[in-house]
């Protein structure tokens, strides 16, 4: 099978690889929700976003409860150099909560409060890139009580389509990455006055990733930095990997996705750097 290494090299070196450090880029997006909360009937908006160059994440939260209620609230998500997460909420009641969360089987777990003041647990469960149930629950004297459930929907962005598709190479599904590309997406790397076109159309796309989704893939990475302007979006990504000394190493490199019909027609990369 041909295989282009270049593009295999640069993918693995400066394409987003799905770890801990960027798992909260599959919740990154608007997304507009309706369910109960303490027994009243909710509409909910929720945004999540990288924030710090993308060492962060921050969660804007916006209730309007049945009988004119609103409620308000920030989260911000730290990386723990163990694994999970760890933040803090404050919300329109004046409240603060430490949170400790870890991420496994498409759920975020977020555990909040102390037992000094109110224990919960906000549970994030993914269906999909695009529908999310959110739970919330407060530990009681006979155990965990369920007082919120929302049922939500990702607005749809172009921003989110290219976290989609990072997250879909993260995680080796190719079929979710190809959904996501225009049938003649061409792939570009520029190096100073030179452009040179890596692969054009599907197919060849699927046969320049598939030895390297086949293999070990140990490279992580994360977006620091997006921004769109009209049917272009730029991303500055981050990779750190270990070296085979087992030193860690860390670049970064600029891509430039363009879309037609809300699919990736052409992907522009450029050098690597520190």
């Amino acid at each position: 099978m041909k295989v282009i290494y270049s593009f295999i090299l640069v993918l693995a070196i400066t394409g987003a690889a799905f770890g801990q450090a960027s798992v909260l880029d599959r919740l990154y997006g608007t997304w507009q929700g309706a369910g109960e909360v303490n027994g009243r009937e909710s509409t909910v908006v929720m945004t999540w976003e990288p924030v710090h160059g993308g060492k962060n994440y921050r969660l804007e939260f916006r209730n309007e409860m049945e009988g004119g209620f609103l409620f308000e609230g920030t989260a911000l998500y730290s990386l723990k150099r163990e694994g999970g997460f760890t933040g803090l909420w404050v919300d329109s009641t004046g409240a603060a909560r430490p949170i400790i969360a870890s991420f496994a089987d498409d759920t975020l777990t977020s555990n909040w409060g102390t037992p000094e003041t109110e224990e919960g647990k906000t549970e994030y469960r993914l269906n999909g890139e695009s529908s999310m149930l959110v739970v919330d629950s407060v530990k009681t004297k006979e155990g965990w009580r369920e007082f919120g459930r929302v049922e939500y929907r990702r607005e749809a962005d172009l921003k989110s389509k290219v976290y989609k598709f990072t997250a879909a190479y993260n995680q080796g599904d190719l079929k979710a990455m190809l959904d996501l590309a225009h049938s003649d997406v061409s792939w570009h790397h520029i190096d100073g006055e030179s452009i040179r076109t890596e692969t054009k159309g599907k197919a060849a796309l699927k046969e320049s990733l598939d030895p390297y989704f086949a293999g070990e893939r140990t490279t992580v990475s994360r977006i620091e930095n997006i921004m769109a302007s009209g049917r272009f979006v730029t991303v500055t990504e981050r990779a750190t990997w270990k070296d085979k000394d087992g030193v860690q190493k860390s670049q970064a490199a600029l891509i430039v996705y363009e879309f037609k019909d809300g699919l990736i027609l052409n992907v522009w990369d450029f050098p690597a750097y520190r």
